[in-house]
């Protein structure tokens, strides 16, 4: 998927998380995506099938709010891709200017062949190629986790602005769904943009050798140049032509070239109580054994490290984990697209769910928090007493089991956690949630003046009693209560 696919579907669940009373969404604007979006999806609907329905739809969204709210195109639709001119523009000059002026072909005319900066580049290049391939065997999430490249990434997708009519109902769902999706996307886009500049901090890389080996060239057209060498360490040509030796040997081969011998070398020391003798030889062949050997341990590296990861961007672009933001938001989705319904167990303890008018209550309550379709399964209750007799049925073919407990009870360790426990140790995580019926307490407290206090007592007893299972608790009632 194209990374402002993707881009599309999580603004849209973003705007969706924010928009609970459908100001911006009605719900047949939802439809009618979802219909031009290919709803229904067939059953069962392919990983594909799903991301396309999903991208499609968020684009015929998008098109009604910025249709809608005009001013939302300031950050709605993509930009920010002036910022990335201004860098690569501002980089590579810089890049080019510094390497011309990198150079040791001063008015003395001559070149220090150990002083050479190019040493310095191929210093640095190798440090950054080793740390670059040891960076490429992180994952997306530890990429560039401890990076100074994080500062440059949030500038570059800095780009939104805040809305102009601050006054209309809908800002504030705007707002809210404007902040969650630029927290969300910086994230899973930053890696992408990482790798990104990292490709753009090699080919700078790149036009700095490049500019400094130009510059060289292009002063030693009008001008004559003198190869030598002084150093503290090396005392005689013998013993330096080793080191000259490992750094250009690859390039002086490559040519047909050798190495000046020991004598040579000596010939060409710099002696500085005598700067008049025209002392070292002709820098020509010097500055073109530089040039290859920059040309293989630099620019040949960084010019595939460059490729590297602007190939590593391309693919993070297009492989954006979008679904792992809100895994049930997007199976809801498919789910009322294709009408495939949530398989439910419910299990009653110390209540008798048998009537129809009470199990229907429970399905529509489970229905209207899971927004999805139900397909109820009910269980023998666990009568009083029995609390370690354990339903018969297994999770197989289940999408999840509800236990059903009575609000109105006092909760108790020795039977009510007793039989969460053994629900939870029985079926684990298909058991997110459990209902309490508060229907009968509603009922009996409706007449009392502390109605509310002893409602909000209850309900802190049943969640403290639960807390340890960290379960959502659903309540089914009567009124409406939050």
């Amino acid at each position: 998927m194209k990374r402002h696919e993707s881009r599309q579907i999580l603004l849209v669940h973003a705007i969706e998380q924010a928009d609970s009373e459908d100001a911006i969404f009605s719900s047949e604007t939802r439809d009618a995506a979802a219909s031009l979006a290919g709803s229904p999806l067939p059953r069962p609907s392919t990983r594909d099938q799903q991301d396309r329905f999903f991208q499609q739809r968020a684009a015929s969204l998008l098109g009604k709010l910025v249709g809608k709210f005009p001013e939302t195109a300031l950050w709605a639709e993509p930009g920010g891709q002036w910022k990335w001119g201004v860098l690569t523009s501002g980089l590579l000059i810089v890049a080019a200017v510094i390497g011309y002026l990198t150079n040791e072909l001063g008015p003395e005319r001559r070149i220090n062949i150990l002083a050479f900066p190019l040493l310095g580049i191929m210093a640095w290049s190798g440090l950054v190629v080793v740390r670059d391939i040891w960076l490429l065997t992180r994952s997306r999430d530890r990429l560039f986790s401890d990076s100074s490249i994080q500062w440059l990434v949030r500038i570059l997708c800095q780009q939104s602005s805040p809305l102009k009519d601050r006054q209309a109902p809908e800002s504030g769902a705007l707002e809210g769904a404007r902040a969650l999706f630029e927290k969300t996307w910086l994230r899973l886009q930053s890696p992408a943009i990482g790798c990104r500049i990292k490709s753009l901090l090699h080919v700078t890389a790149m036009v700095l050798a490049i500019a400094a080996i130009g510059g060289m060239y292009v002063r030693g057209l009008a001008q004559e140049y003198r190869a030598v060498w002084e150093s503290t360490f090396f005392e005689s040509g013998p013993q330096l032509r080793p080191f000259v030796q490992t750094i250009l040997g690859p390039a002086t081969s490559l040519i047909g070239d050798t190495i000046p011998s020991g004598e040579e070398l000596d010939a060409m020391r710099w002696q500085s109580s005598d700067p008049a003798n025209p002392v070292g030889e002709r820098a020509d062949r010097w500055i073109h054994w530089y040039a290859i050997t920059i040309g293989l341990f630099v620019v040949l590296p960084r010019f595939i490290l460059a490729l590297t990861w602007r190939a590593r961007s391309a693919w993070l672009g297009r492989t954006i984990p979008f679904r792992q933001v809100a895994p049930e938001y997007f199976e809801r989705l498919v789910a009322l697209s294709s009408g495939e319904g949530l398989v439910a167990l419910f299990v009653p303890y110390a209540t008798r769910f048998e009537k129809p008018e009470d199990r229907e209550a429970a399905e529509r309550c489970l229905a209207e928090y899971k927004e999805r379709r139900i397909e109820a399964r009910w269980a023998e209750s666990i009568a009083f007493g029995d609390e370690e007799t354990m339903p018969q049925a297994d999770s197989a073919g289940h999408d999840l089991v509800v236990p059903i407990l009575v609000f109105a009870a006092t909760p108790e360790v020795e039977t009510h956690r007793l039989v969460l426990d053994g629900l939870v140790e029985k079926y684990g995580d298909k058991l997110p949630l459990i209902l309490l019926d508060q229907r009968s307490f509603d009922r009996k407290n409706a007449s009392f003046p502390d109605a509310e206090s002893r409602y909000d007592s209850r309900r802190t007893s049943w969640e403290k009693l639960t807390g340890h299972l960290d379960r959502d608790l659903l309540y089914l009632s009567e009124r409406q209560k939050v």
